[in-house]
């Protein structure tokens, strides 16, 4: 793909905001049993790597984590916590998002906790989602200065390379090509030509010489 047609990728990707119900994971205290819904893991897991909260997290706290509490303004805001117990519920007050406390292992207490992933996995959504609205809000102001820098470049060669570096460096690519259309009255149809090519990891690639030309349709 040529360096200008990249720039498309300013638009913010809904998709990949996406979540998958069966990627979130419930971080458990000792005195919590796992039961069948969702992949379980020890709290410590998460509790020594927040970054775990990549994809979507559910913590259930119970009294046995009454130590950790101060831990919780160390992980993610996306992580839901869950109190499964009067003692860890009275704890945490308004920082519990949902409650199961009383709730045998059975189907309620799996439907609040479907609940709670389900609310997981709209966090991470969102998050994802804001910070690539970031990156677009980015990105077109750097197009905008861009066009302002290449407007007051008189030079031609100089011009056609910086349109290929600063597209690169926007893109964040490692290579790029600049492809232009001539046409030549005496001579049609329009030609397409690849009037420059760079690559980072080829920085020794040797410069086109006679690119061969492609006509356009």
């Amino acid at each position: 793909m040529g360096t200008l047609g990249a720039f498309t990728n300013i638009m913010i990707d809904t998709r990949a905001a996406a979540w998958d119900s069966t990627a979130c994971v419930i971080y458990h205290g000792p005195g919590t049993s796992p039961d069948g819904y969702a992949t379980w893991r020890p709290a410590e897991d998460l509790f020594a790597a927040p970054s775990l909260a990549a994809s979507p997290a559910v913590l259930v706290m119970d009294a046995s984590l009454l130590s950790r509490v101060d831990a919780l303004a160390h992980l993610p805001r996306q992580v839901v916590i869950v109190a499964a117990d009067p003692a860890i519920a009275a704890t945490l007050g308004a920082r519990a998002d949902l409650s199961i406390e009383g709730l045998p292992a059975g189907n309620i207490r799996d439907r609040l906790l479907r609940v709670a992933c389900a609310l997981a996995g709209a966090r991470l959504a969102a998050m994802n989602w804001r910070r690539q609205l970031v990156c677009a809000h980015r990105d077109v102001h750097e197009l905008k200065r861009i066009g302002i820098a290449l407007m007051q470049e008189k030079d031609q060669h100089a011009l056609l390379h910086q349109i290929l570096d600063r597209g690169k460096a926007l893109t964040e690519s490692d290579g790029a090509s600049l492809l232009l259309v001539e046409s030549d009255v005496d001579n049609p149809p329009p030609m397409l030509h690849a009037a420059l090519v760079k690559f980072d990891s080829l920085p020794h690639l040797p410069a086109l010489k006679e690119p061969r030309g492609y006509p356009v349709d």
